[in-house]
């Protein structure tokens, strides 16, 4: 039913007169002594409120009979009961681990399937000091200067202008000391450098590319419990480092403890496609379905009944991620705003050399073309023709060049296409996404903040080196697809790996029987003479 070090994302309950076998693997991967069970009873409860690797492997003895409660169709029916606070009223007896404070369990919209967030953690508060010290010495400051305003006897007003700026100080310091993070979820770690309005970056890395956790402290780190916390990884960026983190010890021990739990998931996935193998050759495969009401599909975006101005901003800005799930082959291209910069200048300039044009018309020159003055405005109405047809297809090659670079991501590799209009030239880069070993998130303008747009780059150990998505729209939501799609195909290669390992066992298994039996026959036949 469940093995151990596999996700457990449901709670099971064992039925009256049902029998279980509960088996368990220390530390070190020793088993320990078998406990059977009798119904009543549940394990996994754990589940509804967040997804973790199973303790133990649970094995169902025939005749039993299951009931599975799914953490998405119990989330279903907690959103459809809002009022009733099913969350608080359950009695759940939670790991060590869970009862942490700083420890939350909402599903963001950047997680992936059955990812679950563990920590999020933020820097020590003198980092919070030092992005606060302007603004409060330009609130000291206002204070002075108020206490003198009243030794003068005058107006406290002006004290009340003079807190402006500092009070704008110091909600850019709070606002920029939040926005700064290193989270780390059960199948990977993110380090988010955010300055309000300016510029964001966010580097990952996947818990099994994780190679060594340092920890650096100085005097003050070591008297106020803060240091900088180095992950080294198999990338070539280097390591992720987080300065001024609190208690940089228990972050350490943090990552180590998700990897290790990532480890012993991949170790349940191949076990569980061995004991998948073996029944399916046996013909003893039984199909647990793991949810039985169908899930739910979303709401279209598009709504008749909105102004044609909302239905446009909504085309440009809505994220459409939601429906790269379904897709096999995702194609992205620069944001509408690269080409938009390019084209809308040359379209001024045509308006400009189209003007002459429809003046001669509308004024009747064309009945002036026998004099001077009419060969010159014929003159010119033609070599504004001739450049109004220059810049027209200059217009048309830069958005032809602008349609055909593309940034491409399939189940098995990432592609970047780099065209020219006409078939005059083609680049093509391609790599696997085995070879992806690490992904960053640039954005770095207030423009491409308030547009949405930026820089996706992915290092990998291919011949191509880096692939960098320039300019794409939704980076952040880019970035987590392409690592949604390396989780997933790393976790499929595990299980082809278990499935190519396992490919023969069940013919060396039945040629054991049968040497055995026809050993077993030979032996009797020798005792009958």
């Amino acid at each position: 039913m469940v093995q151990q070090g596999d996700f457990m994302d449901s709670m099971w309950i064992l039925l009256k007169d049902g029998r279980a076998t509960i088996r368990t693997l220390d530390a070190s991967g020793a088993a320990l002594p078998p406990a059977p069970v009798d119904g009543p009873v549940y394990f996994g409860e754990v589940a509804l409120v967040a997804v973790r690797n199973a303790n133990s492997t649970i094995e169902a003895e025939p005749g039993s009979l299951w009931l599975r409660l799914h953490h998405q169709d119990f989330q279903n029916f907690v959103n459809a009961h809002p009022g009733e606070n099913l969350r608080e009223k359950l009695d759940i007896r939670l790991p060590e681990e869970l009862h942490r404070p700083r420890r939350t369990y909402q599903h963001y919209p950047w997680l992936s399937p059955g990812e679950v967030l563990v920590s999020l953690n933020r820097r020590h508060w003198i980092a919070l000091l030092r992005k606060c010290l302007l603004g409060i010495n330009l609130l000291l400051f206002t204070v002075l200067a108020a206490l003198l305003l009243n030794l003068a006897h005058q107006s406290l007003w002006w004290s009340l202008f003079l807190a402006i700026p500092g009070g704008l100080a110091l909600a850019w310091g709070i606002i920029d000391y939040l926005n700064d993070y290193f989270i780390i979820t059960n199948q990977r770690i993110i380090q988010q450098e955010k300055v309000i309005f300016i510029s964001e970056q966010r580097r990952a890395a996947l818990l099994e590319q994780v190679e060594n956790v340092d920890i650096r402290t100085a005097f003050w780190g070591n008297l106020l419990g803060y240091g900088t916390v180095s992950v080294s990884t198999a990338s070539a960026a280097g390591a992720i480092d987080f300065d001024l983190v609190s208690k940089p010890a228990s972050l350490k021990e943090e990552i180590m403890r998700e990897r290790r739990l990532r480890q012993q998931r991949f170790a349940a996935e191949s076990k569980t496609e061995v004991r998948n193998v073996l029944e399916r050759r046996l013909g003893l495969i039984v199909d647990l379905p793991s949810r039985v009401l169908p899930k739910e599909r979303q709401a279209s975006t598009e709504d008749p009944s909105q102004p044609w101005y909302r239905r446009l901003w909504n085309a440009l800005t809505i994220d459409r991620s939601l429906q790269w799930t379904s897709i096999e082959r995702i194609v992205w291209r620069k944001h509408w705003f690269i080409l938009a910069r390019q084209v809308v200048p040359l379209l001024g300039l045509l308006l400009l050399l189209l003007l002459p044009l429809l003046g001669g018309a509308t004024l009747g020159f064309m009945q002036l073309l026998e004099g001077p003055f009419g060969r010159t405005v014929l003159s010119l109405e033609l070599i504004a023709g001739l450049l109004s047809l220059i810049v027209m297809g200059v217009i048309a090659w830069i958005t032809a060049d602008w349609w055909n670079d593309t940034y491409e991501l399939t189940n098995d590799r990432i592609i970047d296409v780099e065209k020219l209009p006409l078939f005059f030239g083609e680049q093509r880069r391609e790599a696997q996404l085995s070879e992806i070993q690490d992904i960053q998130l640039q954005i770095s303008s207030p423009l491409e903040m308030l547009l949405n747009y930026g820089d996706v780059v992915v290092r990998t150990a291919a011949r191509e080196g880096a692939f960098t998505f320039d300019h794409v729209p939704n980076p952040r939501a880019v970035k987590d697809e392409i690592t949604r799609r390396l989780v997933e195909w790393r976790r499929g290669e595990e299980r082809r790996r278990a499935r190519a390992r396992m490919q023969d066992i069940p013919d060396w298994f039945e040629l054991y029987n049968r040497l055995e039996a026809s050993q077993e026959a030979t032996r009797l036949s020798l005792d009958d003479d």
